[in-house]
């Protein structure tokens, strides 16, 4: 069975999950590889640039989308995924949020995880082509300045080009309150980066 000939429609929600262990691994392996380095350059711009946070976050989330994948419905994998790895983002930070808080309270020192980690193979580096998609200094320093969910819409629509209603099924928001949400991350970006002495035009 050949993944990349698959006849149209075959990508349903039964038709994945009656094929076999093999043939399952494969078509998933298949549908994440095509959109790698989308998935990696999200995740790293969500994780503000840390490598370790990258690779959790993408560990996690490859985990749970395949445990999830014989009920994906066959449409936009990419937007699927994006949204698992959005919900894990946002879960690693408020996880993170408890550590510190516990850690003030108790007067240890943590180091914000949890001893076992969990490193896909080929994540500690970059993929081919993630260099040329880096963000310059300022424009690096400006959306880190954005809060989660102005940073993860912008990225959405502005870095990765989902259109309105797509960003709208990944963040599981009306399609309204994305447009606010991007209005506003882009006039902060812009402040933020005329703050930096950027000629934005």
């Amino acid at each position: 069975m050949s993944i990349r000939i698959l006849p149209s429609g075959f990508m349903a929600a039964a038709k994945i999950a009656s094929l076999d262990d093999d043939a399952r691994s494969a078509l998933f392996d298949h549908l994440v590889a095509q959109d790698w380095n989308r998935f990696h350059r999200y995740a790293y711009q969500l994780s503000r640039g840390n490598s370790d946070d990258t690779d959790d976050i993408l560990a996690e989330t490859m985990i749970d989308a395949f445990k999830a994948f014989d009920k994906f419905s066959g449409v936009g994998f990419d937007r699927w995924f994006f949204r698992m790895l959005t919900r894990n983002h946002i879960d690693m930070v408020r996880r993170a949020k408890v550590r510190r808080a516990f850690s003030l309270d108790t007067g240890f020192l943590q180091d914000g995880t949890d001893g076992k980690k969990l490193q896909l193979a080929g994540t500690a580096e970059p993929p081919d082509g993630f260099i040329e998609h880096t963000l310059s200094e300022p424009m690096q320093a400006a959306l880190d300045s954005l809060n989660e969910q102005h940073r993860a819409a912008l990225l959405l629509a502005d870095v990765e080009g989902l259109d309105y209603d797509e960003v709208s099924q990944v963040l599981a928001l009306p399609v309204g309150t994305v447009k606010s949400r991007l209005h506003r991350a882009r006039a902060k970006m812009r402040a933020a980066l005329e703050s930096y002495g950027c000629n934005i035009g």
